[in-house]
């Protein structure tokens, strides 16, 4: 019975401590990731980005680099699509950038259209930049820029996906809806 309380006693002792240094940390993850992304770029003059958006600024779980007219992975879903948006409008660095509605907004029309008959097909033809630099791969500590006048290289991501994963049904219709196509060139 001795070795059960005080087993107890140690549970919540470390409990109690656990909770003390972890109380103090914000309620939102995000947010320390975003002042230490701030930190690093810092010293870097992010309103030299043509396109706006700069990759390594971004938070990307799909790489944006897989997803080109030149070379299309795989097939991707809707989900994914979404992964790629995320990441697009979290590498925004100046206005250059085109402008991007709120996901939420986004989510609710996919969401409602939803159905068995008509089947959003949302795009993204958008150009990025990346780093153009050359990592030494005697000394990892040393990343050498390999023309300072072009610093940046730009890259392109086109992706499209359908709006729902399965269909049904026999007559089934296809929608591109100008304000879902997110694009560097005016479709209109």
């Amino acid at each position: 019975m001795r070795k059960i309380l005080f087993l107890l006693l140690v549970l919540t002792g470390n409990f109690c401590i656990a909770q003390k240094y972890t109380s103090n940390e914000s309620e939102n993850p995000f947010e320390s990731f975003i002042e230490m992304r701030d930190s690093i770029f810092s010293n870097v003059n992010l309103q030299n980005v043509p396109t706006g958006l700069l990759r390594e600024y971004g938070f990307f779980i799909k790489n944006p680099e897989h997803f080109s007219l030149k070379k299309q992975s795989d097939t991707i879903n809707i989900n994914e699509w979404r992964l790629l948006y995320g990441g697009m409008v979290s590498s925004i660095v100046n206005n250059n950038s085109i402008k991007f509605p709120d996901i939420k907004d986004i989510n609710s029309v996919i969401n409602k259209n939803l159905n068995d008959q008509i089947v959003l097909l949302p795009i993204l033809y958008i150009d990025f930049n990346s780093f153009k630099i050359d990592i030494n791969s005697d000394n990892f500590d040393t990343i050498k820029i390999v023309n300072k006048e072009k610093l940046y290289k730009t890259n392109t991501l086109y992706a499209i996906a359908p709006s729902t994963k399965k269909i049904r049904g026999n007559n089934v219709q296809f929608c591109i809806d100008k304000n879902y196509i997110f694009s560097i060139k005016n479709f209109q």
